[in-house]
């Protein structure tokens, strides 16, 4: 039996084929799905911010929550060896005439997910990132596939 979790903003959740993970509503947070395609064991978190600075909710960041999601991955089994891992999200949802970076937080979690994963050694195998939309996605542990869906375009597998 096929179980769907739902991962909520800010949370990271993690399983074994052939479960499910889901998240909704990535407008400029993005969804890092990490894939041991040899053990079938899947993490999906649904990051809000790049830099956690504070240092809490540690989930709730990019540059803290991955590298978490994947040494708790680790823990249940998986190998870093034979990660992969597929992002969605990062969405410019307003339009901002400031070109500060700072209110590009869409760009920045996209950066920022980048450079952690290349940190980890995870390899990145597929994007569905930036633009202006909402994305959500469903992540089949079963084999991997990543499927994104918006309003604005037909679902993308990853």
């Amino acid at each position: 039996m096929i179980n769907k979790i739902i991962v909520a903003t800010g949370e990271y959740r993690i399983t074994q084929s052939p479960n499910m993970l889901i998240t909704l509503g990535l407008g400029s947070c993005v969804g890092v799905a990490i894939y041991d395609y040899i053990n079938k064991i899947g993490g999906l978190i649904h990051v809000m911010l790049p830099e956690n600075r504070k240092r809490i909710n540690i989930a709730k960041y990019a540059d803290t929550g991955i590298s978490q999601m994947i040494s708790k991955m680790v823990k249940k089994g998986a190998n870093k060896t034979s990660m992969v891992a597929k992002i969605a999200g990062g969405a410019m949802m307003f339009k901002i005439d400031n070109e500060n970076d700072k209110f590009k937080i869409g760009e920045r979690n996209v950066k920022t997910t980048r450079k952690v994963l290349q940190k980890e050694g995870v390899k990145l195998r597929g994007e569905e990132v930036g633009k202006n939309y909402s994305r959500s996605i469903k992540f089949n542990t079963a084999n991997g596939v990543v499927l994104v869906s918006s309003y604005m375009q037909n679902s993308t597998i990853l």
